[in-house]
């Protein structure tokens, strides 16, 4: 519940700063993200968020979820475009 609450105030922040930024000239580029599977096991935050990184790529984020390591990786909006 509290990871949800995180991730509902850290969504509001990035549409209040790229509201800001846009009504200030600057820009704003929407992204599509997707979750991967779980890799179930024990989670360590730390070594997560490593593992995802090496595996998926820099731009993706490693978070401990119920059952295991889940990584979430963001991409331009192909309505962007």
């Amino acid at each position: 519940l509290i990871a949800v609450a995180l991730v509902l105030v850290a969504q509001c922040s990035d549409i209040a700063m790229a509201t800001e930024a846009v009504a200030y000239g600057g820009s704003f580029t929407p992204q599509d993200c997707r979750a991967l599977p779980i890799r179930p096991g024990r989670c360590v935050p730390a070594s997560c968020h490593r593992n995802c990184q090496n595996s998926v790529g820099a731009g993706s984020v490693g978070e401990c979820v119920s059952g295991g390591c889940q990584c979430t990786y963001c991409t331009p909006s192909s309505k962007s475009k």
